[in-house]
């Protein structure tokens, strides 16, 4: 592993602890009504919409996961929020489906840039490193 490489995964490693330390702090002061919790954003989920959504799903304690994309409804207003659509754009099953694939796609991307894995170069289909 480069030093580049060595350098972002410890960036992630500190955003993630920095993170999930937070979320643990907010999840110890709501008297465990999980479906109150305001989930903190992530470091640098202001800057980065694509940081933003990749978080959009939560791991919580006892197995659990808080979806802020679970339902059409929830996906509107998400983007909303954000800016990204109107307050009643009548968001579909469908469309919600889609920004959820999207999602675990950007993890995917993400985890691999962390990890460092190689990506393949579309137009050669060679191996290539960032």
């Amino acid at each position: 592993m480069d030093g580049t490489s060595l350098c972002r995964e410890r960036e992630a490693y500190s955003l993630l602890t920095a993170w999930t330390l937070r979320y643990r702090k907010n999840m110890t002061g709501a008297q465990g009504a999980q479906d109150t919790v305001a989930v903190p954003p992530a470091p640098g989920a202001e800057r980065y919409l694509a940081l933003d959504l990749a978080n959009s799903a939560v791991a919580l304690t006892g197995g659990q996961v808080l979806d802020l994309l679970a339902t059409p409804a929830a996906a509107n207003a998400w983007l909303h929020e954000r800016g990204l659509a109107p307050v009643d754009a009548g968001m579909q099953e469908q469309c919600a489906e889609q920004l959820r694939a999207m999602r675990e796609h950007l993890r995917a991307l993400i985890a691999a840039t962390v990890e460092g894995s190689p990506r393949q170069s579309r137009r050669s289909g060679r191996s290539t490193t960032p």
